[in-house]
């Protein structure tokens, strides 16, 4: 008789086939029909994953130990706080005290001798024109701030069209003024700037 197997039954290392006859007519030609087989087989093992807080936590969140200064049942000397707070204050920075690593405040040559700048005073605007060029010499070599170097740049423009000073070279009358700066040596300035404005200016 042809058999087909429609089960297998999972137990300790054997697995129990159960062979059903397409006819089945009483209970005992079930029981003459099943037979233990002993099939290899691989073990298959199911792993559950752990909720969340048992993974994170070896012990639920609300049996953790409190940290002791949140505990409302301790208990502060006032003396003790107030002996604390007055070494903290005496610790303490002073307000008042000048900040011993400030740079000293810089000024340009312009703003330290308070100089007032007009379009007329061609000698002076000259000072920041390149000779060679006739172009405006940068700040980094004039020395000068954002605003007073705007300042010169405007007001050289403005000389310029009305004919005061040429526009490709400098004027030859001031070639061979003291220079307030060196353009060969932008850092060293020179220490004539002072007998200079002097003599523009007495």
């Amino acid at each position: 008789m042809a058999l087909s197997r429609t089960n297998c039954l999972r137990t300790t290392g054997l697995i129990r086939s159960v062979e059903l006859l397409s006819r089945i007519s009483s209970p005992q030609n079930l029981l003459e029909a099943n037979k233990l087989v002993q099939i290899p087989c691989l073990s298959l093992t199911i792993v559950k994953k752990k909720p969340i807080s048992e993974r994170r936590y070896k012990t639920p969140l609300k049996f953790l130990p409190k940290h002791p200064f949140m505990e409302p049942h301790i208990e502060h000397n006032p003396e003790e706080i107030t002996k604390l707070l007055k070494e903290y204050k005496e610790n303490e920075p002073v307000s008042t005290m000048p900040n011993p690593y400030a740079k000293p405040y810089k000024r340009c040559i312009l703003c330290q001798h308070d100089v007032k700048l007009d379009y007329k005073n061609v000698q002076l605007l000259s000072q920041f024109v390149s000779p060679f060029t006739g172009q405006l010499l940068n700040r980094s070599i004039t020395g000068l701030c954002i605003p007073m170097q705007k300042k010169v740049s405007r007001l050289v423009k403005t000389s310029r069209k009305l004919g005061l000073m040429p526009f490709m070279f400098k004027d030859r009358r001031y070639v061979e003024d003291p220079k307030l700066f060196d353009p060969l040596r932008p850092k060293n300035f020179s220490k004539l700037y002072n007998n200079l404005l002097e003599k523009m200016y007495s």
